[in-house]
């Protein structure tokens, strides 16, 4: 065996001994979330959702943790609204972009199986919202005529409703503002005080703004 033979076969065991302790690891990491999985990714959520007003960091945590449970199990329902949960905290501290790609990942993930679910609702509302927010006026108005279209609770559609009029006032656009806001007759004769108080501010905003014009 000659000089260089030898220096290319501790070569390829130096590069296999520093690559071992990797693998090592990324399988220790894997395991802890396996072993830690009997825990239940919702309780983690509940615990993130309850906190995240207070201590963004912490919740933020949280979610990392449920995020790695959820991937350990495989289980693409909890990965989709760990990311809904990571766009609601960024939407509280008004990250517009980063509430806009988790949304997405969380629509990404739950539409294939999971677009009957309040949680896929919740996605585009979020991304729905975002894009209000980025003044993606085109794209906020289909993200919330999707989940207008999708079944829900009266109270769900006229929130819905209430969502598409603030993009149709953005942009200028004050009779289909207002005329959204009248077809609430088609979903339910009344709703509760908070929301009325929300339909009716909306629409003194709307005239306001046509007695301008």
């Amino acid at each position: 065996m000659n000089i260089k033979t030898t220096q290319i076969i501790f070569s390829s065991l130096l590069s296999i001994c520093l690559v071992l302790p990797v693998v090592a690891q990324k399988e220790s990491s894997y395991k802890r979330y396996k072993s830690s999985s009997q825990r239940s990714v919702n309780d983690v959520l509940n615990d993130a959702s309850a906190i995240k007003d207070e201590n963004t960091a912490e919740a933020l945590n949280k979610v990392k943790e449920a995020l790695g449970l959820s991937i350990a199990q495989q289980d693409v329902y909890s990965e989709g609204k760990c990311y809904i949960l990571l766009g609601e905290i960024n939407e509280d501290i008004t990250e517009w972009k980063l509430a806009l790609e988790n949304f997405l990942l969380a629509n990404q993930k739950l539409k294939p199986t999971y677009s009957n679910t309040k949680d896929y609702r919740e996605s585009l509302r979020g991304l729905g919202n975002t894009s209000l927010k980025l003044e993606r006026y085109t794209e906020a108005l289909q993200y919330f005529q999707e989940a207008l279209a999708l079944k829900s609770s009266a109270t769900e559609q006229m929130e819905r409703k209430l969502d598409i009029s603030e993009v149709y006032y953005q942009m200028g656009r004050y009779d289909e503002a207002l005329a959204i806001l009248d077809e609430r007759r088609k979903i339910s004769k009344s709703v509760d005080e908070p929301l009325e108080s929300r339909i009716q501010n909306q629409k003194a905003k709307i005239y306001a703004r046509t007695n301008n014009v």
